[in-house]
């Protein structure tokens, strides 16, 4: 076959595959399915450089499960009443904050709030509470256990709802 409409393929196939929607997997297919797509991506970038297969192959895994990681970097579980004591206060804070000029407003409707964790699974968690800012309550009843927080400013995606991260 020729090499250009095989070149093209591929990437008109990854194109088709990166345009399809995540929003309803789950964190772990949405993770399998991103470390696919950009190890995928990576393997025909570094074929059509000029790669050996196996240099392209390695290229491509190794991608594929460093971008797999970062997607699935939290874990969930159900908020004790102290996580989400913390979570109010700090939203509280927060919002006095903002209206004083003190913080910029949240760039999305929902952000995540640092809370002190009370029952984590590993000793390294760092926790964060989802808060809607319209209804100025918690997003469900859940606290997300994350490996290292988010960088000030930064938007991420817990489940369906993407949150700044806007620390305290």
């Amino acid at each position: 076959m020729n090499n250009f409409i095989m070149k093209y393929t591929r990437l008109g196939l990854v194109s088709v595959f990166g345009l399809s929607s995540c929003a309803n997997m789950d964190p772990n297919a949405s993770a399998a399915f991103i470390g696919g797509l950009s190890g995928a991506a990576a393997g025909i970038i570094a074929s059509q450089a000029g790669l050996s297969d196996s240099q392209a192959i390695l290229i491509g895994s190794a991608v594929g499960l460093a971008a797999g990681a970062i997607t699935y970097n939290y874990k969930k579980r159900r908020a004790t009443e102290r996580e989400l004591e913390i979570a109010n206060m700090r939203a509280t804070q927060y919002q006095k904050l903002v209206r004083s000029g003190s913080k910029p407003k949240s760039k999305t409707r929902y952000i995540a709030l640092p809370t002190t964790p009370s029952n984590t699974s590993s000793k390294s968690a760092n926790t964060v509470v989802l808060f809607d800012t319209q209804t100025n309550s918690a997003v469900g009843n859940n606290v997300y256990e994350i490996s290292q927080n988010p960088k000030m400013g930064e938007v991420v995606k817990f489940d369906t709802v993407n949150a700044e991260y806007v620390g305290l």
